[in-house]
């Protein structure tokens, strides 16, 4: 039997395959994130243009232009959160996939 004689276990760490898939999974979160940001700026813009021509044609008061762009501006901010948070459970999922792939038992050998 194997047991009565020396066993060995021979663990083996996986080689770099995993890195090119984290370097793709890093790449396509910097981009969301990137285009996210974008949106989101570009949304701000919008908004601002918006009420600036608001304001001049119709004379509106100022209180109005401080309360839109405060709603602006906490859209925004809700907007970015989000992204952040889509963005730190990628990376903790990826990161929990590399440690618990970090070795892998390969071979089960026995020495008469």
């Amino acid at each position: 039997m194997c047991l009565k004689h020396k066993c060995r276990i021979i663990v083996h760490k996986k080689q770099s395959s995993r890195r090119s898939s984290s370097f793709a999974v890093a790449v396509e979160v910097a981009v969301a994130v990137a285009v996210a940001i974008a949106v989101a700026v570009a949304l701000v813009v919008v908004e601002v243009v918006e009420v600036v021509v608001a304001v001049a044609i119709e004379g509106a008061v100022v209180v109005v232009v401080v309360v839109v762009v405060v709603e602006v501006v906490v859209a925004v901010a809700v907007e970015v959160a989000e992204v952040v948070v889509v963005v730190v459970v990628v990376v903790v999922v990826e990161v929990v996939k590399q440690n618990y792939n970090k070795t892998s038992v390969t071979n089960f050998t026995c020495f008469f």
